[in-house]
């Protein structure tokens, strides 16, 4: 299960969930809508973040072991926005 913070939402998301949860802070209210996930690239997006993942208040950073890489994101209302996408060396 992962928690982390972008400009003043809660994104909570695990293998057990078949959906993210996202909440508005401080209030803690839930958003009913689901945030899609979009990039500047045409190339389609999974619509939820896969833990492990962190945050600095701002971004969202995911790691991928898989395809080696750290993805950056952040919350936009009424989106998640993919900043980029850093490969691991």
């Amino acid at each position: 299960m992962g928690i982390a913070i972008s400009n003043g939402y809660a994104y909570i998301n695990g293998p057990f969930m078949s959906k993210p949860y996202i909440f508005q802070l401080p209030s803690f209210e839930l958003v009913k809508e689901p945030f899609p996930i979009i990039s500047d690239s045409k190339l389609p997006r999974k619509n939820k973040l896969k833990p492990p993942f962190t945050s600095d208040g701002k971004y969202i950073y995911t790691i991928s072991l898989h395809k080696m890489t750290i993805s950056v994101y952040s919350i936009q209302p009424p989106k998640i926005k993919l900043h980029r996408v850093i490969p691991i060396k």
